[in-house]
């Protein structure tokens, strides 16, 4: 009912936009929370440990991908094209898993960057 004057867009950034967000991080929060905290459910969160370890490398490198991939035209990025949504979803939790993967090969070889 109160969709007529409070739009929901994320490409004008409306509050109803923000606040729905919002609304969806402290939720997730919440659940990890209670999980880790309150239940101590840790073991889920090894993929995240590594990435935590590296951060700078995590962030930084798949840049580099990127530009290699676009640069010789290897199109590697197909799923962010598809109309599949389940495509889409599933290429960048690939894509996510695969770049926290590279970058813990990468400290493996002592190639870390740090601040």
């Amino acid at each position: 009912m109160l969709r007529n004057w409070f739009i929901i867009s994320k490409i004008y950034g409306t509050p109803s936009w923000a606040m729905l967000c919002n609304g969806i991080s402290i939720l997730l929060f919440a659940i990890v929370y209670y999980c880790t905290d309150v239940l101590k459910i840790v073991k889920w969160a090894t993929l995240f440990n590594i990435a935590g370890r590296n951060s700078l490398t995590t962030y930084l490198a798949p840049d580099l991908i990127y530009f290699a991939c676009w640069g010789w035209g290897i199109p590697l990025f197909f799923y962010k094209q598809s109309e599949n949504m389940l495509l889409a979803i599933g290429g960048s939790v690939a894509w996510t898993i695969l770049m926290v993967l590279f970058a813990h090969g990468l400290s493996k070889i002592h190639i870390k960057l740090k601040l």
